[in-house]
């Protein structure tokens, strides 16, 4: 499975469904206003997946072109652009996982592996490498390393497994996990677990993005 969500599998029907039932940042929520005459006049345009759209909101030029098109207010475009920039997720590099020796970090940079998204695309899955695991868990937005390697020590250790969770059981064992070990000193709500799962089921329907992207949204 690729590091990134294919975007062009994504129709802009099922990401409109997904928008009305994500818990957005509250900077976001304007996303649900007016969001079916919106992305019916999106779609009216000749944009039928959420790639077009990305790419279709890459400049200043293309945004303006579509505001004048469909009469979406261009905060409403901006937001749009934003919120689809999250789904992206940009590699972390691997020495900021907490956990991994640094030999190890040193070796595989001499073989030009800098990164979460070049270890994961050049390594097999494997629940018994937490290397491997951890560049796993940070393709959910909002994973950040230590997040990883908490949800790591908690029994998460994938996107898969993330992806099957409860949001109460696993916000309750990953915050009795992080009390012995002190990893954050934050409290993972029901709703952050509810936010990275929902993330984790993207990924897995939405898999197999072939190539690196430009993250210039």
């Amino acid at each position: 499975m690729s590091y990134h969500l294919n975007l062009s599998l994504l129709s802009m029907t099922d990401y409109m469904a997904l928008l009305k039932n994500q818990n957005l940042l509250p900077s976001r929520i304007i996303l649900k206003d007016h969001i079916d005459e919106h992305f019916n006049q999106l779609m009216a345009y000749g944009i039928s997946d959420v790639d077009q759209l990305r790419k279709c909101l890459s400049s200043t030029t293309k945004m303006t072109e579509l505001k004048e098109f469909t009469r979406i207010p261009q905060d409403y475009l901006v937001i749009l652009k934003r919120e689809i920039g999250s789904m992206i997720q940009k590699p972390v590099p691997l020495s900021q996982f907490p956990g991994i020796s640094g030999d190890h970090i040193k070796q595989l940079a001499l073989s030009g592996i800098m990164n979460s998204y070049e270890y994961h695309e050049n390594h097999q899955q494997a629940s018994d490498d937490p290397l491997w695991c951890l560049c796993d868990l940070v393709r959910i937005n909002g994973v950040g390393p230590i997040a990883a390697r908490m949800f790591y020590e908690a029994g998460y250790r994938s996107v898969a497994l993330v992806s099957q969770a409860h949001p109460k059981t696993m916000s309750i064992e990953i915050n009795k996990m992080n009390e012995t070990h002190s990893y954050d000193r934050g409290v993972l709500g029901e709703k952050d677990t509810r936010f990275c799962i929902d993330f984790a089921k993207m990924l897995m329907a939405y898999p197999s993005w072939m190539g690196f992207l430009d993250l210039g949204l």
